[in-house]
């Protein structure tokens, strides 16, 4: 919830304040917060404030938006594809990681370590990230949304949603809520399918299978990325939209005639998910850098996360709902997501046709 409501917050103050301070911020607030959570003795009210702090701090990382200020347009495709994949493998290290040290530091030790970490990897980004406002403009760009300059501190505050009546941007925004809810249901539906398809003397192989499924999932969305590094710059956008919500309704339709989690097929079908999932985030993360204004941008990625993290909990919360009475509700609800996602493009892609053919005559 700390996400939802703070998201155009902070991307507010990354117009207003500059990238390297907010970034300092944030590294400043993880380490902290990490540093803290040893000591704290009670859940609430201790646990629960370096919970949230963290998560201000973590969304501060999430909603920077260092890729369309640093990557030239023609390339920022190329850089979304590398940022998500980078992302990726972070995670997978991140849980190998996580294994190693359990079996290294006691509990309170592996917080400390983690801190510390935390303060290296930000002395070092912070250091490499420019002071002030530094765009790398190209003042020839006509296509930048939202280059009027908006004065109220509230309409500053909003201003990214209002972005969503370029098309560009709206589709950007409806990429998001789709992949960033997707993926936080698929991960749920997973365990929940193991659970209650494993008895409870078979608890460990349903654990085992869920990292199973997970482990396909990443590391075919981590292969994916690092395959729309060549396409993503070359192919119509509107056209790789539509080839992931294909590959989405393909896999989730598999999974709902799919019975049995312990199947090979299973394994397929989210592998083909993992990569829809890769060029859909990849995807979002070009089309907000590419198509919002430079001086905006902090604000377009606060409302692009802020759509994203409404998604997560919906999913979250209806999901759960839903897998109690059907566990192929949850895949049919993205599935009709998916074909909505599907009009916004196939929109996009007539008028160019149009346009085209306006020309032509």
């Amino acid at each position: 919830m700390v996400k939802v409501f703070l998201s155009s917050v902070i991307g507010y103050f990354f117009d207003e304040f500059g990238r390297k301070i907010m970034l300092a911020l944030a590294y400043t607030i993880l380490a902290i917060s990490l540093a803290l959570m040893p000591g704290q003795t009670t859940i609430f009210p201790g646990l629960l404030l370096c919970r949230l702090l963290y998560a201000f701090g973590q969304l501060i990382m999430i909603v920077n938006p260092l890729l369309g200020d640093y990557v030239e347009d023609k390339y920022k495709g190329r850089g979304g594809s590398i940022q998500y994949t980078a992302g990726t493998i972070g995670c997978l290290l991140a849980i190998k990681l996580q294994q190693y040290f359990i079996k290294s530091f006691e509990l309170d030790q592996l917080f400390y370590v983690s801190s510390a970490i935390v303060v290296a990897a930000g002395i070092i980004i912070v250091s490499c990230v420019r002071g002030g406002k530094y765009y790398n403009y190209e003042p020839s760009k006509k296509e930048e949304v939202g280059e009027e300059q908006v004065e109220s501190t509230l309409q500053k505050l909003i201003y990214g949603f209002k972005m969503a009546a370029n098309p560009w941007i709206l589709l950007g925004y409806l990429t998001g809520f789709i992949v960033r809810g997707e993926s936080y249901l698929i991960g749920n539906v997973i365990y929940l399918w193991n659970g209650t398809f494993y008895d409870k003397e078979h608890h460990q192989d349903a654990v085992q299978r869920s990292s199973e499924m997970n482990e396909v999932q990443f590391y075919s969305a981590i292969f994916s990325g690092l395959v729309f590094t060549y396409f993503i710059d070359r192919w119509n956008k509107g056209t790789l939209v539509l080839l992931a919500n294909v590959l989405f309704v393909f896999s989730l339709l598999a999974l709902i005639y799919i019975d049995n989690p312990a199947s090979q097929l299973s394994l397929y079908a989210f592998a083909i998910l993992g990569i829809g999932v890769a060029c859909a985030f990849v995807l979002g993360y070009y089309i907000i850098a590419r198509y919002s204004c430079h001086v905006h941008r902090g604000k377009a990625s606060g409302a692009f996360s802020v759509i994203g993290n409404v998604s997560i909990w919906v999913c979250l919360v209806l999901g759960g709902y839903l897998f109690t009475y059907w566990k192929n509700a949850q895949f049919s609800l993205y599935i009709l997501l998916s074909l909505i996602h599907i009009s916004e493009p196939t929109r996009l892609l007539s008028i160019s046709y149009a346009v085209f053919c306006l020309k032509k005559k």
